[in-house]
């Protein structure tokens, strides 16, 4: 409870301006979609009455910010500062002056007195900065990558000019943007802005700060995405290690990250050390949530991949299938279902059940034609694949369908010397040239060969 309400401060902080709103980048959220059981009516006394002494500080120092924001939104600016020092001091007196939640308040207070000194062009440029971050969130939203990063690059600059290059205000909506080109596979420049972030959040906050950690994450994996393993594995470990000092050895926060560590790992085919990390996750994940919850999914199909890297299709399998079970109850995790059945899909292709493999790309595309909003990109995997079976199986007709969707869609997405166009461009030929033979005599229809 705590962590959230100091790390929310920056947030609070930009209904006045400050432009802070954090981009959520964890594949893995702990508790999504799960089942809640109501509670008895009648026992929100008995909770209120069994309030912890963390919790009761937690809601005095979050009333303290309202009150806060809205002296100053009232333009009462020296009672908004004394409510900010109280704040610092609340806080130093229940963690210390040393810990990562005062140098978070002792950031906010900063920001007030700064904001409280803006000429009005800046107290203009700050409302722009917000806007823009409330307008780049709406495009990821519906899917407009490329406009979400032009706002935020506007932000960014923005925020330079009002804040500052270092400002801890600057660095959030640097970071938002580093996000978003790894969300628009602008990997190079994702990963030369995060190391940045790393950089200036270790000088601003410290190491030890949620903040860092979530530089550091981003940075692990946009280094896994262009193939950089010793960085991604640096700053995977660090991340780690940053989460254990922040979150102890039993939280699902650790878990998130020694589970991403493990999939860089398998990534850069150092195969053992990823499934000690891996199998950790799984463990935690499965004693504080239950072994039906996504998460555990999640763990299941990170281990799954990571033992068919290493040529055991049937223990994969076992993985894959258990993701299946779980995710089956979830209806908003369709997507990592249909991801799941590919790759049951795959597995069966490698033993040469083709059957199967075709029922397995199947339902596999069907999930996903089921989502409001389907991932193109995976649709064409997806059709690639039934179109390869199918081709296999010397349903000719049917396979060319397949791969034509496939290669329309990879067409519109990726240039024209791209990998995965290349090789769906050719098993399309090949089909093709199987359904010529057969509509001129040359191969009786139905043969595969």
């Amino acid at each position: 409870m705590w962590r959230k309400i100091v790390v929310m401060l920056p947030i609070n902080l930009a209904l006045l301006g400050c432009g802070t709103s954090e981009t959520v980048v964890d594949s893995h959220p702990q508790t999504r979609g799960e089942n809640v059981e109501a509670e008895p009516i009648g026992q929100d006394s008995e909770r209120a009455s069994a309030i912890t002494p963390e919790e009761e500080m937690n809601q005095d120092v979050a009333r303290l910010i309202q009150k806060a924001t809205q002296l100053e939104v009232l333009g009462k600016d020296q009672e908004s500062l004394e409510a900010w020092q109280k704040i610092v001091g609340r806080i130093e007196a229940e963690y210390g002056e040393s810990a990562w939640q005062v140098t978070s308040a002792r950031l906010s207070l900063q920001a007030a007195q700064q904001r409280q000194a803006f000429e009005v062009a800046d107290r203009v440029k700050a409302l722009e900065i917000n806007e823009l971050e409330q307008q780049a969130e709406i495009e990821i939203l519906a899917g407009k990558v490329s406009v979400a990063t032009q706002c935020l690059e506007s932000a960014k600059t923005l925020a330079e000019e009002v804040w500052g290059v270092d400002s801890h205000i600057t660095l959030n909506v640097a970071y938002q943007l580093a996000a978003c080109y790894d969300r628009g596979e602008f990997y190079q420049e994702s990963f030369s802005l995060i190391e940045e972030v790393v950089q200036q959040r270790q000088q601003v906050l410290g190491s030890v700060h949620p903040d860092t950690l979530e530089a550091v994450s981003l940075a692990a994996a946009v280094a896994t995405n262009l193939g950089r393993f010793d960085d991604a594995i640096g700053f995977g470990t660090e991340a780690v290690e940053v989460a254990e000092l922040l979150e102890g050895g039993e939280s699902l926060e650790l878990a998130k990250h020694k589970s991403n560590l493990g999939v860089t790992l398998v990534a850069a085919q150092k195969y053992e050390p990823a499934l000690a990390y891996l199998e950790s996750a799984l463990e935690v994940r499965t004693r504080l949530l239950g072994s039906s919850t996504v998460d555990v999914a999640h763990s299941e199909y990170n281990l799954g991949q990571a033992v068919l890297a290493q040529g055991d299709a049937v223990a994969a399998g076992k993985r894959f299938q258990k993701v299946c079970d779980i995710l089956e109850t979830f209806p908003n995790e369709r997507l990592s279902l249909a991801q799941a059945k590919l790759q049951l899909g795959t597995i069966a292709l490698m033993q040469n059940d083709l059957g199967m493999a075709e029922l397995e790309y199947r339902e596999a595309k069907e999930t996903l034609e089921s989502l409001p909003k389907n991932n193109p990109a995976l649709v064409a995997e997806t059709c690639f694949k039934l179109g390869f079976v199918l081709g296999k199986q010397g349903e000719y007709v049917a396979a060319e369908a397949e791969l034509r969707r496939a290669r329309s869609i990879q067409q519109e997405l990726f240039a024209p010397d791209h990998p995965e166009l290349a090789k769906t461009e050719e098993i399309y030929l090949l089909v093709q040239g199987k359904l010529n033979s057969i509509r001129t005599g040359r191969l009786p229809e139905g043969v595969q060969r």
